[in-house]
């Protein structure tokens, strides 16, 4: 492949602006063709994305949290977290499929999540759902079955953090230190 030819390939600004614009177009057709441009390019659209997620119409928040879903960026677990407390719950859910879709890169933000809001209800039900999902695909070890045990018996959301914050301890990529007691 040439460089003229990469060049070609890599969208410019305009045309992940257009794009952006279309997830809002009223026509569904727009919004799902712009979705699919999005997918293909793959992790490079995340920021996009993330950025429609947070500041987006209904719609177009929609079309962004499915692409997300496709396009299994890590680095958007944070972000995905946040939007379990979203107030739209399909939101909701397609931030907890996009989540699952992570694998096990999506425990370690949703356990600093539980740790930094564990009184959201929404957010202790998404974890729920991602952590039971991952559950199911033998993802999850000690401690972060405790967390999910308790969430499943409606523990007090205090305990949650307690227990979110011993898993963070135990994994390795997050030095015990660095997690506020």
């Amino acid at each position: 492949m040439t460089a003229q030819t990469e060049d070609k390939s890599k969208p410019t600004p305009a045309t992940l602006k257009r794009l952006a614009d279309n997830l809002s177009d009223r026509n569904w057709m727009v919004r799902h063709e712009a979705r699919m441009e999005f997918e293909k390019l793959g992790r490079e659209a995340s920021p996009w994305l993330i950025k429609i997620l947070k500041e987006g119409g209904d719609d177009a928040r929609w079309e962004a949290a499915k692409a997300l879903i496709t396009i299994k960026d890590p680095e958007t677990g944070d972000n995905l977290v946040e939007a379990l407390s979203d107030e739209d719950y399909e939101i909701q859910w397609l931030a907890a499929e996009a989540l699952i879709a992570l694998n096990k890169a999506a425990i370690e933000p949703l356990l600093r999540g539980l740790v930094e809001r564990p009184e959201s209800e929404s957010l202790r039900n998404g974890a729920h759902h991602v952590l039971h999902d991952l559950e199911r695909q033998r993802h999850l070890r000690q401690p972060v079955l405790e967390v999910l045990d308790d969430i499943r018996t409606l523990g007090p959301w205090e305990h949650v953090a307690v227990l979110a914050r011993e898993a963070l301890k135990t994994i390795k990529k997050v030095p015990a230190e660095t997690v506020e007691e």
